[in-house]
């Protein structure tokens, strides 16, 4: 997904800005905060007044740093993904055990529907409660598959994950596209 980020980044470069455009600068900006951003753009002589629409589609939109909005989390996230995939380790799949849809009453006799606990231990999966929940219905053990190094994403489920970021990606690409 990186590298389709990169390769829209390139196209919108030597279509919009050829004399901006050089293969040092071919990947995605993504950084630690907006100035740095900025600042890698105006290197590459992207600014408000040269490039309007390719600096608000980055800067405005986008805005692919640390703390930047909902859309720039997910490009921020999945860029440290592709450098710690690439650099530092191989990145791994935990998964995740619980019971889904077990029903529970409580000291005051309150009955609560949910999903119990979620444990990483591995199997026999053990889940404690305290001695005064009584278990009216025990659920079915549910698994989910997470990505540990997904940042904010780490609990979430790994196909949800990916259809996430697939999904911000697509809107980057096409943000890029329409330059």
């Amino acid at each position: 997904m990186k590298s389709a980020l990169d390769f829209a980044w390139h196209c919108a470069l030597s279509i919009n800005a050829p004399t901006s455009y050089q293969r040092n600068y071919a990947k995605f900006p993504v950084l630690e905060t907006r100035d740095a951003v900025i600042n890698a753009l105006n290197g590459i002589h992207i600014n408000p007044s040269s490039n309007p629409s390719i600096y608000n589609a980055i800067v405005t939109d986008i805005q692919p740093y640390k703390d930047g909005g909902q859309l720039a989390s997910a490009i921020y996230i999945l860029h440290d993904l592709d450098i710690t995939d690439k650099h530092l380790l191989a990145l791994g799949l935990q998964p995740l055990a619980g019971i889904e849809g077990i029903v529970v009453e409580d000291e005051n006799g309150e009955t609560i529907h949910g999903f119990g606990a979620t444990t990483e231990a591995p199997p026999p999966y053990v889940i404690p409660f305290e001695k005064h929940i009584r278990i009216k219905d025990k659920g079915q053990l549910a698994f989910d598959v997470v990505l540990p190094e997904s940042g904010l994403y780490q609990f979430v489920e790994i196909t949800e994950v990916l259809s996430k970021f697939s999904k911000v990606v697509l809107h980057c690409v096409e943000l890029l596209e329409s330059l």
